[in-house]
């Protein structure tokens, strides 16, 4: 009996160690003409443990992930005439059985408490900088003033953003844009620090678990 209350104690303790390890997550993107690289660093106390991803070459392929929607409508023809017209009769929808409604309540439930839980969870994440320079220019002088107002509102629209997400540990954001009126170019550099604590994980990883079992055991019953 001594023994596992020993192990016991020694989990809790362990249990409460990991839970105060400090985990910082590095992020930055820079992009300088042909040259892109993305650079992703997660640390857990300075000098004891550390991981870096770095891919040295994006290339975005923007036909394989936007979707090309197309839609025609013909209201006459090329004479002049009205197409010719149906009446459609829309039959009275069955109402759904109470069983699907109440599953699907359920179902409502549990994604809202996970939204709580998502919301908390950012609240406990740190900001410990946000830096994000732009170089751009564009063939025309106008053109690349207007592009360049949209991007300082973008920017604080992403501050804004920021602030309301996540805590932010400093009161200005280092942005920057620089235009270019000789040459056309689009240069980026972004860094950003997030800090949370390997807790909030975990228990952000439990309360999650216990929502989705109450809900498929909700949806059994």
């Amino acid at each position: 009996m001594q023994f596992l209350i020993t192990i016991i104690i020694a989990w809790v303790l362990f249990s409460l160690v990991v839970a105060a390890i400090p985990l910082r997550m590095e992020v930055e993107y820079r992009k300088h003409a042909d040259d892109d690289r993305l650079t992703m660093v997660l640390r857990a106390w300075p000098g004891v443990w550390g991981y870096k991803l770095e891919v040295p070459v994006i290339q975005w392929n923007w036909e394989d992930w936007l979707p090309y929607l197309r839609m025609e409508a013909a209201t006459e023809t090329s004479t002049g005439q009205s197409l010719t017209k149906h009446e459609v009769k829309v039959k009275k929808v069955p109402p759904l059985p109470l069983g699907i409604v109440t599953k699907i309540s359920g179902l409502f439930k549990a994604g809202l408490d996970i939204l709580r839980i998502n919301r908390w969870f950012y609240r406990n994440i740190r900001c410990h900088r946000l830096k994000w320079v732009t170089e751009v220019g564009l063939e025309d002088a106008a053109a690349t003033g207007m592009f360049i107002g949209g991007l300082w509102v973008l920017k604080g629209w992403v501050f804004a953003n920021l602030q309301r997400t996540v805590k932010v540990e400093f009161s200005r954001p280092e942005f920057e844009v620089i235009p270019s009126f000789a040459e056309t170019k689009l240069n980026l550099g972004f860094n950003c620090i997030f800090a949370i604590r390997a807790g909030h994980i975990m228990l952000m990883g439990l309360r999650t678990f216990w929502i989705l079992i109450k809900a498929v055991v909700g949806q059994r019953g």
